[in-house]
């Protein structure tokens, strides 16, 4: 069995075993009752439209919204920049050459 594509309703299946219906949320089972039974079908229905909602227990949370950074006071510097990428690289070549050149080359 392959997993949903994004936004796809799950699928109500037969549970050999039990006999009952049932359906995975978010890797969750739920029975919903017994297979083709009126009472089975008002479940995935219900369940359908609080998935949709997003209202259920097992129902991923919305993302956080974003955060803006704390705005600075005018008259603190702006803090140090960092390495740039092109520094690094030049530290790691000096590493390098100083770490691998045989001692009598040089």
């Amino acid at each position: 069995m392959g997993r949903r594509k994004r936004g796809e309703e799950p699928q109500m299946r037969f549970h050999a075993h039990s006999g009952q219906a049932r359906v995975r949320v978010d890797g969750k089972v739920i029975y919903l009752g017994p297979w083709d039974s009126p009472e089975a079908k008002a479940n995935y229905h219900r369940l359908l439209v609080e998935w949709h909602g997003r209202s259920l227990d097992q129902a991923a949370p919305p993302p956080p919204p974003p955060s803006s950074p704390p705005a600075r006071p005018v008259d603190e510097p702006a803090p140090p920049a960092g390495l740039t990428l092109a520094e690094l690289c030049l530290l790691w070549i000096a590493a390098c050459q100083k770490k691998f050149t045989r001692k009598d080359e040089g």
